[in-house]
């Protein structure tokens, strides 16, 4: 008999606290399904581009070397992400040629001017992506013959691969004076990434006067080499002839003239 009046009491105890324990079970999923989702935000990498980055500074210096010796500063700023204007003074970004020496601040003996070459310009990005591309607009200042001034016309392109790229820059000289004709500018490269830090490259094209372009033109040929110990550093090096084959009103054409560029590249970001 006292058996059965515990068994009872114990039955009883349970019966009355499985409802208490059903009550907080469904009062802990309620509150479970009423936290509030957050959402992390998520930024999409950007696709490469022509242009700089909003706020980016970017300064390259050139030593240019060959009958002349110069030093080249060309300084860029992302003023956005579409948008990047420049003060230039090699002969890389003047032209987009590597192969000849003497533009920016002339340092060797026998300089007609010690400030030869200069402009600014203006990238805006028309496309991102495998093949980023940007129009190109500027006025320069150039000893490209007799000193001159020019508007820059032109497109900066790009095809990405994963282990190589192609770039080409063609831009017109429209002159602004009369010292001077109309010049054609069409530089293409190729870039061979050896790893994360190193890539090789090799340049030509074909270059000369608009008006007179089946005698005036010139085909420069050379090779370039870079490396990336840092993220915002680069250190390059090029040898370039020229005028390595020419129509017949280029004098000098052939490969005994040619240019050394060695260059470091420095990027805020």
């Amino acid at each position: 008999m006292r058996y059965a009046f515990v068994a009872i009491a114990l039955y009883a105890a349970t019966a009355h606290a499985e409802p208490r324990k059903r009550v907080a079970t469904r009062e802990r999923a309620a509150a479970s399904v009423e936290k509030p989702l957050v959402f992390i935000p998520f930024d999409a990498p950007k696709l490469p581009s022509m242009t700089l980055a909003a706020g980016t500074v970017q300064v390259q210096t050139t030593l240019e070397m060959a009958d002349q010796t110069s030093l080249a500063p060309d300084i860029s700023i992302g003023m956005s992400d579409e948008l990047t204007l420049s003060f230039i003074t090699s002969s890389s970004a003047l032209s987009g040629f590597r192969g000849s020496a003497g533009s920016g601040i002339c340092i060797s003996d026998g300089c007609d001017r010690r400030l030869v070459d200069g402009g600014v310009e203006a990238l805006f990005s028309m496309h991102r992506g495998q093949l980023p591309t940007a129009f190109d607009v500027g006025v320069l200042a150039s000893s490209l013959g007799p000193q001159h001034t020019d508007l820059k016309l032109g497109i900066k392109t790009k095809l990405v691969g994963r282990h190589a790229y192609l770039v080409a820059s063609p831009n017109l000289w429209l002159a602004l004076d009369d010292r001077h004709e109309d010049q054609l500018m069409v530089p293409i490269g190729a870039w061979l990434k050896l790893g994360n830090a190193l890539a090789v490259g090799v340049g030509s094209g074909v270059k000369g006067q608009l008006a007179h372009l089946e005698k005036t033109w010139a085909v420069p040929a050379g090779g370039s080499i870079q490396v990336s110990p840092l993220k915002t550093l680069q250190l390059g090096a090029s040898l370039v002839f020229g005028k390595a084959l020419a129509g017949d009103a280029v004098m000098d054409a052939g490969f005994h003239a040619y240019a050394i560029q060695v260059w470091t590249t420095i990027s805020s970001q």
